[in-house]
């Protein structure tokens, strides 16, 4: 593959605030806008992805448990792809990289959007790590390092 693998990894910068909230932006997350229905590659750990309004009750649950109900309650990723990166099936494994690897003590819920011309995936996750009970924070710095990680991993697999 000698085009230049270029991905964009944004952070969405909502607080989403409320279960209701949580609920539709994994609903977003895993339904495809074009057919109305479940995006084909779908996935989560820690919480079942198959249906919104029990993931969200799940993310809710971690939150009650460690008092973290307050400011920011989910992270929302997005991880686009240039024309021609096509490969659904190793772009799911970078998907699961991601949330088995790099976020194994946060539930979170992803799918790979394929109504636009670009391929992207987007990531959602609870603020509350399930193990510690700490929220997650990364500084500008840490999340230009993910990204980094991230963009390394795209060129090791794709």
């Amino acid at each position: 593959m000698g085009y230049g693998k270029e991905i964009t990894i944004k952070m969405v910068n909502k607080k989403y605030k409320d279960s209701y909230a949580i609920e539709n932006l994994i609903k977003y997350t895993v339904t495809d806008k074009a057919s109305k229905r479940a995006c084909r590659y779908r996935g989560g750990h820690g919480a079942y992805y198959m249906n919104a309004k029990k993931a969200a009750k799940q993310f809710q649950i971690i939150q009650e448990y460690y008092k973290k109900q307050t400011g920011k309650r989910v992270h929302h990723m997005i991880i686009s792809f240039d024309n021609g990166i096509d490969d659904l099936y190793t772009i799911d494994n970078l998907a699961k990289i991601i949330v088995y690897d790099i976020l194994r003590d946060y539930q979170s819920v992803y799918a790979i959007h394929e109504d636009t011309d670009n391929l992207h995936i987007h990531i959602v996750w609870n603020a509350v790590n399930f193990v510690t009970g700490k929220k997650w924070h990364i500084s500008r710095s840490e999340f230009s390092e993910l990204k980094k990680y991230i963009k390394k991993l795209v060129k090791q697999i794709l």
